[in-house]
């Protein structure tokens, strides 16, 4: 499989009209984001294991697709996708902060991830996967509706590991579904 087909295939499902130079842009930051030298796993090929079709899941196969493109302790904030995330994030000495915005896309994610404003992305608990998540809100939100950026928000929202019970007494899931509700 190659990405710009699945990327191709995924927009053709949900029929989503995506200009090829724009398809190719989003191959290339998948490809740059996922490449570096210090990407073991979570590398290009690793996103094709997590779905079956781009055509039979096609918000499953977007959200694969840029659910790690972010990878702070490894890469840093790689500069292919530092203008995207630089209005949204503060970044401090020793750690990245949620910024205040009136985005309603920013807001959404925010929203899913729990995080509030002015808070510290915590660097193993969704960090990653929340700067991965914000890229392709962003970065799709001109070309799919709000209901199928919903269904990549949570699908990338469900990859954050490690998460045990909380202070709440509630698990991640249960957290998680309060949040949708």
């Amino acid at each position: 499989r190659s990405l710009v087909t699945t990327l191709q295939e995924a927009f053709e499902a949900l029929q989503a009209t995506v200009p090829p130079a724009e398809i190719e842009s989003f191959a290339g930051l998948v490809h740059t984001s996922m490449s570096g030298p210090g990407r073991f796993y979570h590398r290009t090929a690793h996103v094709f294991d997590l779905f079956k079709s781009a055509k039979e899941e096609p918000t499953t196969a977007l959200a694969a697709l840029f659910h790690d493109i972010v990878y702070v302790q490894i890469d840093g904030i790689l500069s292919c996708v530092r203008g995207v995330l630089e209005p949204f994030i503060v970044q401090k000495e020793k750690s990245n902060q949620v910024a205040e915005t009136s985005d309603k896309h920013v807001q959404l994610v925010n929203h899913f991830f729990g995080f509030k404003p002015g808070q510290d992305l915590p660097p193993f608990g969704g960090q990653n996967e929340y700067l991965s998540c914000l890229v392709a809100v962003l970065k799709l939100r001109p070309y799919l509706s709000m209901e199928y950026l919903v269904a990549i928000i949570i699908a990338i929202e469900a990859t954050v590991p490690f998460r045990g019970v909380g202070q709440d007494g509630l698990t991640w899931m249960e957290r998680a579904r309060k949040r949708y509700e």
